[in-house]
């Protein structure tokens, strides 16, 4: 009567009845009926781009979805989100990159290089589309940069194009 508040399920009946024949119950794993655990195509992408960014010094960062903002005027906004801070799901990478640079920057360490491969949720609709990105951020010149894009882009065997891009984002 005392295991009475912990029986309650099929499988609890089970257990409780295994326990009088446990020493007879087989050490090993059943048999394997079907192969599990590769990577997908873009799992293998993702750790490749990661490798060899970690590779050239970079280290990664984990960044919020849910941000206070987004460049974008059309970024999905919750309707009721938890703080001001996280309350429109992100577009771009860039916001949370610049927050990680400020604090790493903020604590002493003034050589950054930070990159973050995850989701962005790009508009229009009730759901956002869903796309994988990678963003980056280093200090130094644009030579080190084009330099870190040249080798990401030579490991996944795609010629680079580079075009300039004026954005202006406020932390």
């Amino acid at each position: 009567t005392w295991r009475a508040r912990d029986v309650r399920r099929d499988i609890d009946v089970v257990e409780e009845v295994g326990r009088f024949r446990l020493e007879d119950v087989p050490a090993t794993l059943p048999r394997r009926q079907a192969m599990y655990g590769r990577l997908t195509h873009g799992q293998r992408l993702r750790r490749l781009v990661a490798d060899v960014l970690v590779g050239a010094g970079m280290y990664e960062a984990y960044t919020y979805s849910l941000q206070h903002g987004d460049p974008d005027p059309d970024a999905l906004e919750l309707p009721e989100p938890l703080s001001s801070q996280q309350r429109v799901l992100r577009t771009n990478l860039t916001i949370g990159l610049l927050g990680a640079a400020k604090h790493n920057v903020d604590m002493g360490n003034g050589d950054v290089a930070l990159f973050e491969i995850a989701h962005v949720y790009l508009p229009p609709g009730p759901v956002p589309e869903e796309r994988w990105r990678l963003g980056g951020i280093v200090h130094g010149d644009f030579f080190r940069a084009r330099g870190l894009v040249e080798a990401v882009f030579a490991a996944l065997n795609v010629e680079p194009r580079f075009a300039r891009a004026d954005l202006a984002y406020e932390l």
